[in-house]
């Protein structure tokens, strides 16, 4: 199963489920999140990760890539 992420979005919130398996390969899915997250249009990003059957280590990379530009950016992530 590859990875599928439904985002929802209310205001400057933004919530993304993500299902399947997270890799390396996924990662230009996450570039629209992370540009989001970089230009300052989200002040809150949710991920539910309770769906997800596999996470590589490179795609703990990319959350934790996600994690520094949240910061710079005043954007309260939130892991669930």
């Amino acid at each position: 199963i590859i990875m599928e992420f439904t985002e929802t979005k209310t205001g400057n919130e933004s919530e993304v489920l993500i299902k399947g398996r997270f890799t390396f390969v996924d990662h230009l899915n996450f570039k629209t999140l992370l540009n989001s997250v970089t230009e300052g249009k989200l002040t809150r990003l949710t991920l539910d990760l309770t769906s997800l059957d596999f996470i590589d280590s490179a795609a703990l990379g990319i959350l934790l890539l996600l994690r520094d530009e949240a910061e710079k950016n005043n954007t309260v992530i939130v892991i669930k």
